[in-house]
């Protein structure tokens, strides 16, 4: 039963294309994982120019009514590819995956 699953596989799904999607896939994985890089880099770097709120500063807001304005201001400026990435900045100025 195996053989002939795999037979039949391959007969629909030859190697060659096989190969030739894993090689678009693997390119379209390093496309996205530099955009999400960029992004991140990006948005650290406007948290420190309008903020001064760095990675490895020891300054974070301590009011939320602060936290909150600096996650909005960065969803205005950066929503669309935010959303595009799956990137969502919490309100404790954590940037995660979604």
């Amino acid at each position: 039963m195996k053989k002939l699953i795999l037979k039949v596989w391959f007969y629909f799904f030859p190697k060659a294309i096989i190969k030739e999607v894993n090689e678009k896939l693997q390119d379209a994985v390093i496309k996205k994982s530099h955009d999400t890089g960029t992004l991140i880099r990006d948005i650290r770097q406007y948290l420190l120019e309008e903020y001064k709120v760095g990675g490895r500063s020891q300054y974070i807001p301590t009011k939320f009514k602060d936290r909150e304005t600096i996650v909005k201001n960065v969803r205005l400026q950066f929503g669309e590819r935010m959303q595009a990435s799956g990137i969502i900045l919490t309100n404790n100025l954590k940037l995660k995956a979604a």
